[in-house]
């Protein structure tokens, strides 16, 4: 099966993507299905957007962090050393994934620059998914805090004492602190008072990208106004760059934001829908989903941008109950708040455009298919993804088959965060109950038509 991804409005952009980007499904629903759409809020420049991939597969914004023979030789501190492919081990211990792009052999997400190597936007922001890779889907095999410690060992392996220690950043595989690294490189680094912020903001999975164009707000809080590029800029403090070194890379960014603006969601590869289903799920989603993730129809459509406050939806608080208005404050007295961020105390509600390729499902990943998102009675309390190639994908619930381990595994190990184990603080997979009070056809059904969009 030949599957692509649409990524930009202009042809010279298609043919650059077409090097590792996944493409249109070659079998056709056996029913005229149309394809989900919204209104396009941020058009896109298609020069700028063919900067904006330069910059993310050729060239980085990033500054060089480690140098290349520690990464090269990292399994000095692995514990029971490697066999076989140095980095097929490499990428499978930390999460990481091969780059659909010349990369020298570097995982994606770490970049070359002479004799040492950088962490950029991909490394996040980049996965597989059923066997295909993508740009712009969130990595949610990731490990970083499995890769800081290991880099944490290497160096006092070599004498060196690191500048920044970081801990507790990664709460399961594909659960990250992102927002709380960044503090806590503020705090190390960059001299913002010791103890005034919260270093634990909360683990979460990085919004698809592709969802950027048709939104107002960014981010899983919605706390900023889309495209939201200098917020997007300051990612880059979790890898040690200071605050005037991303002001100063400004116009990289907005070549950056421009390419995000010009992707458009994958299709559902996997052949034929059920007309009979799909057609109910649409009625149910229309009138029971809609007023939060929006309308798809061609003529209607629309999103409605909604955040969800917390008392409403009942997942997991941590991440938008510890960004609290210190914080907020914070970054808007820098560069980095224009526009200025909010306090919104909720989760913006996402749009369902490529919702298919965006498990585990919340803010914090922690429901690992969409009919247990559902049906929350379904939904494995510990769970560990099995793979992420094409058969590993659960085609009927949408989403990653999974095993059921015993017991929720150490998660100041790699094995241990491999289990995704929802008794662990920030990873609850409580609330977002709406679909409970469906009947068993009815969310059969809604996940049926979801596959379309």
């Amino acid at each position: 099966m030949r599957i692509a991804i649409e990524t930009a409005t202009s042809a010279t952009l298609r043919a650059l993507a077409s090097l590792f980007l996944l493409s249109a499904c070659a079998q056709e629903p056996s029913f005229d299905a149309p394809a989900g759409t919204l209104p396009v809020l941020h058009e896109s420049d298609s020069a700028r957007a063919a900067r904006g991939l330069h910059w993310l597969t050729v060239d980085t914004v990033s500054e060089p962090a480690v140098p290349l023979v520690g990464i090269e030789n990292l399994w000095v501190v692995w514990p029971d050393g490697y066999s076989g492919d140095y980095w097929a081990a490499f990428r499978a211990r930390y999460g990481l994934h091969e780059a659909p792009f010349d990369n020298d052999g570097l995982p994606m997400g770490i970049r070359r620059k002479g004799d040492r190597v950088t962490f950029d936007c991909l490394l996040c922001h980049g996965g597989v998914v059923a066997g295909q890779t993508m740009i712009g889907v969130a990595n949610s095999t990731l490990d970083v805090q499995g890769l800081l410690d290991d880099l944490e060992r290497a160096a006092r392996l070599a004498g060196i004492e690191p500048p920044v220690k970081l801990h507790n950043r990664t709460g399961a595989a594909g659960a990250t602190d992102v927002l709380g690294m960044a503090f806590a490189f503020g705090e190390q680094l960059y001299g913002v008072p010791e103890g005034t912020l919260n270093k634990d903001i909360g683990f979460e999975r990085a919004p698809a990208w592709w969802q950027l164009r048709y939104r107002r707000r960014a981010f899983n809080d919605g706390s900023v106004e889309a495209p939201a590029y200098r917020m997007m800029a300051a990612t880059l403090l979790t890898y040690g760059v200071s605050f005037g070194e991303i002001a100063m890379r400004s116009d990289q960014f907005i070549d950056i934001g421009q390419y995000i603006l010009s992707l458009e969601a994958p299709r559902w590869p996997f052949g034929p829908l059920d007309r009979q289903r799909y057609e109910k799920g649409k009625s149910v989603f229309e009138a029971r989903c809609s007023a939060c993730h929006g309308g798809y129809q061609r003529g209607s459509a629309s999103y409605p941008d909604v955040i969800v406050p917390i008392a409403s939806i009942g997942t997991d608080p941590d991440r938008t109950m510890r960004f609290r208005k210190q914080e907020v404050d914070a970054v808007n007295g820098t560069w980095l708040g224009t526009p200025p961020l909010e306090d919104t105390n909720g989760y913006l509600a996402p749009t369902m455009l490529g919702i298919w390729a965006r498990a585990p499902y919340l803010h914090n990943a922690s429901v690992p298919d969409l009919a247990s998102l559902l049906d929350s009675k379904q939904r494995p309390q510990r769970w560990r993804r099995i793979g992420s190639e094409e058969h590993d994908f659960d085609t009927e619930h949408v989403g990653w088959r999974y095993d059921v381990p015993s017991d929720g595994g150490d998660p100041i190990t790699i094995e241990g965060r491999r289990i995704y184990d929802t008794s662990r603080p920030g990873l609850s997979n409580g609330g977002h109950t709406y679909g409970d009070s469906l009947l068993a056809e009815e969310r059969a059904a809604l996940v049926e038509y979801l596959k379309s969009l």
